[in-house]
């Protein structure tokens, strides 16, 4: 009699051939053996596609799906659709995991009857082999239904006066979800060419609606920081996606009737989401022109002048602080100077 499915692993997999085997290799080395594992090859140019069917061809527990390039988002849904565990999980493939992930998340949903586990993580340094656990709780912690809206509040924000500007993290990689749940509630990913958080979204759109959710101290989750990677490379139009981000945020939580008290967590990360736009402005090889016109356009935009009209800055951490009074002011060189000493500083 064959076992069913505990656990289904969407992995979207696009121009990674490099980062690949390492991904797998911690999927397929897992303590819990009822579990899918769903390549899904979002039209990756390289030699990912191949990889893939091999792969297929050694486990059977491996489902391989091919299409066009349409990014992250969409390749979860596609492997979200074809998924039959009771669970679900997803894994980028830049991203490795640890063996016991699985078989301890999965045992403490079933035991607890969750919708949602949540885990902590470790940050991976790629350029110096080094990483730091990333926890949100000491003990387990059991949410029901009238904290679910405030846990997804806090997973896209945070209050003014806390240190972090997300409590929980908004990545859905650290989680796993009852399928079921996802399913009854029509729950997708938006396309991060939509949305620049597709993770954002998804988590305003479903945790409100869960009954009960679980979050656990241990961490299990390796998540690779590239600096080269696209989400910390300057692209110009980010500004604009920060801000539809932003609207979209506003508008799901106004179902929920709150929204004037919900808003602050996403005007933290609205602002956050500034200054990392700047600190990846600095760092690009624009001319100091360019650098000084586009933080003067922040500066004048409608929407950072109302933001800081009414969000309480004067209570978030020093460095934060200092930024948002800087860009109330609009002291132009001030705000490329602290981007360019924390970049060195980085460096």
């Amino acid at each position: 009699m064959e076992s069913k499915t505990k656990v289904s692993i969407v992995v979207p997999i696009y121009n990674v051939e490099k980062y690949l085997d390492r991904c797998l290799q911690s999927i397929l080395n897992q303590t819990l053996k009822e579990i899918e594992i769903i390549l899904v090859d979002d039209g990756s140019p390289d030699n990912c596609p191949k990889m893939c069917d091999e792969y297929a061809k050694k486990d059977n527990r491996i489902k391989v799906i091919h299409k066009e390039n349409q990014g992250l988002g969409f390749a979860r849904n596609s492997g979200m659709k074809i998924a039959t565990g009771e669970y679900i999980a997803f894994v980028d493939s830049d991203d490795f995991i640890e063996k016991n992930m699985f078989e301890y998340m999965y045992k403490v949903s079933i035991e607890n009857k969750v919708d949602m586990c949540m885990a902590g993580h470790y940050k991976y340094d790629t350029k110096n082999n080094t990483r730091q656990e990333i926890k949100f709780v000491k003990e387990n912690k059991i949410l029901g239904k009238n904290e679910a809206k405030l846990c997804a509040c806090k997973m896209v924000g945070n209050l003014p006066e806390e240190l972090s500007d997300g409590y929980y993290g908004m990545s859905v990689w650290k989680n796993i979800y009852s399928l079921n749940f996802l399913r009854k509630n029509n729950i997708v990913f938006n396309s991060e060419r939509e949305f620049v958080s597709e993770d954002a979204i998804f988590h305003l759109n479903c945790v409100p609606k869960m009954e009960k959710i679980i979050i656990i101290p241990e961490s299990f989750y390796n998540y690779c920081d590239n600096s080269n990677s696209l989400s910390n490379t300057f692209r110009e139009s980010k500004f604009e996606e920060y801000k539809k981000l932003y609207f979209k945020e506003i508008e799901i939580l106004s179902e929920y009737n709150e929204v004037e008290q919900d808003k602050i967590y996403i005007a933290r990360m609205f602002l956050a989401n500034i200054r990392a736009h700047i600190k990846q402005l600095e760092k690009s090889k624009n001319s100091i022109k360019y650098k000084f016109q586009q933080i003067k356009k922040i500066c004048n935009d409608s929407l950072v002048k109302d933001i800081l009209s009414w969000y309480p800055y004067k209570k978030n951490p020093k460095a934060q602080r200092i930024y948002s009074d800087l860009l109330k002011r609009k002291i132009i060189f001030l705000l490329w100077f602290l981007a360019k000493l924390q970049n060195d500083f980085r460096n």
